[in-house]
């Protein structure tokens, strides 16, 4: 994009060349952070969005003109996580102090080997309360 911005190209471009193409920069940045945001696997496939802005005012009885560029782009959220915990709560015999933990329900079955050898093994369950 630099190869663009400085050579003589910048001026048969228009108005997009103002300020040696800093507006051309501008929308190559944002284009990135929108391509960035379709690759990331943790987003949908609905359109993004790269809005120009330009806006032209006229000063000095309207022999100069004041020209702001803007560009910005709407991205996706990341997708919603969910989640199912176990909410269980155990007594301790000795103390009679209640505690609560939250479990992870998982899509694989504790202690099944994976096909790499591994054996899943349970989550680490969250406590409440105790300040651990």
């Amino acid at each position: 994009m630099d190869n663009i911005t400085n050579s003589k190209k910048v001026q048969k471009i228009g108005i997009l060349g103002i300020q040696n193409g800093v507006l051309i920069k501008n929308i190559d940045y944002e284009l990135d952070k929108i391509i960035n945001n379709i690759n990331d696997i943790n987003t949908d496939e609905k359109p993004r969005t790269l809005d120009i802005k330009i806006k032209i005012t006229p000063i000095l009885d309207k022999h100069q003109l004041k020209v702001e560029c803007t560009t910005t782009s709407k991205l996706r959220p990341l997708n919603k996580t969910e989640a199912t915990l176990f909410n269980i709560q155990e007594t301790d015999k000795e103390t009679g102090v209640v505690t609560t933990k939250l479990q992870e329900i998982t899509d694989v079955a504790i202690g099944q080997i994976n096909l790499d050898g591994e054996i899943q093994e349970a989550p680490e369950p969250i406590f409440i309360g105790l300040g651990v």
